[in-house]
């Protein structure tokens, strides 16, 4: 098995690699970004100070698009690491079923692979929005179906987890997906506000938050179950409180319900999409060509400013192309 992980690496390595490439920096560029560098520090040349990072990690949530889809990221995946914390616990202990029932149900994460395949032909058809209330509506209805047989503990309690689990898989795989497809079209919304390409920060930023949201997911499931009375045991199970039983039912339900519910609160503000990036895609290139900002459209100036959340005349990178070009009109 090991082999033949080893050899499928390869090749997907071996493909990425000669079917990929990396923007070439000319000398001038480098001149350029070096002069950049040197008047963002003061002069100093380039910075690798712990300010200076955190000054560029925090710039980068000037861009609206990019803070809401932090928010989408950051509370979705924060509420994935909730169930996934607890879910073990909440067959053994709330419903008082094997640990083969938990990997029984959790096996069907097999889903995910042509779900990733019919969200990723979706994404190109629809809005990433429309695509988010989808997987983010099939969770809470499995939120809804852990507290509902947690509670009333039905006959038929395998066929509702089934169908509870079959919605969160193919939600979850959703969430995992969308996130970081819609990701490599935020730079260019940067761009058009600072001129420059800064895509490995803006995924930097994004690694980073995900590393939080992960381990501060963790100790709150932690401290909730502390909170609750759960009981600890290196010898097999142990019976549990009620108040340790009732917090897991809770989370489960209620804290992964209340973190998608958060997620798609953010997602219904998300206006990011295939139309509106290839509106704010053709300006930046007209102005990259030295277009002047004074004869942007007038809904072209709106679909840049709701998507960046920066006011249009207040962009000063492309200023020079505005000044001359004006001039030549006078």
């Amino acid at each position: 098995m090991q082999a033949m992980f080893s050899g499928v690496t390869f090749f997907l390595i071996f493909i990425t690699y000669f079917t990929t490439w990396e923007h070439f920096v000319s000398k001038k560029e480098a001149k350029q970004i070096a002069v950049e560098q040197a008047t963002e520090n003061g002069g100093k040349g380039h910075s690798n100070s712990l300010k200076a990072e955190l000054k560029n990690y925090f710039s980068t949530f000037r861009i609206k698009s990019f803070r809401i889809h932090m928010g989408i990221y950051l509370s979705s995946y924060f509420g994935t690491i909730l169930f996934s914390t607890t879910f073990v616990y909440y067959i053994v202990f709330v419903l008082g079923k094997s640990t083969s029932t938990s990997g029984f149900l959790q096996s069907l994460s097999v889903l995910a692979i042509p779900v990733t395949i019919i969200a990723g032909y979706l994404i190109t058809k629809v809005t990433p929005r429309a695509v988010y209330t989808f997987g983010y509506t099939l969770i809470l209805i499995s939120c809804a179906s852990w507290a509902y047989v947690g509670l009333a503990k039905p006959s038929a309690w395998m066929v509702v987890l089934i169908i509870a689990m079959t919605c969160y898989e193919i939600g979850l795989a959703i969430l995992y997906f969308v996130p970081w497809n819609i990701f490599p079209f935020i730079p260019d919304l940067d761009t058009l506000i600072t001129g420059k390409n800064r895509s490995g920060l803006f995924a930097s930023v994004m690694v980073f938050v995900n590393q939080i949201s992960q381990g501060l997911a963790s100790v709150v499931a932690g401290y909730l179950l502390d909170f609750g009375g759960f009981r600890q045991s290196t010898s097999g199970a142990v019976t549990q409180p009620a108040s340790a039983t009732n917090m897991i039912l809770f989370i489960v339900s209620g804290g992964v319900g209340f973190m998608i519910l958060l997620a798609l609160f953010f997602a219904s503000r998300f206006h990011l999409s295939k139309k509106t990036f290839k509106v704010l895609a053709t300006e930046l290139v007209r102005l990259q060509k030295g277009g002047s900002m004074d004869s942007v459209d007038p809904e072209t100036k709106k679909v840049c400013e709701d998507l960046t959340g920066v006011d249009y005349d207040s962009i000063t990178v492309w200023k020079k192309g505005t000044s001359a070009t004006s001039a030549k009109k006078q």
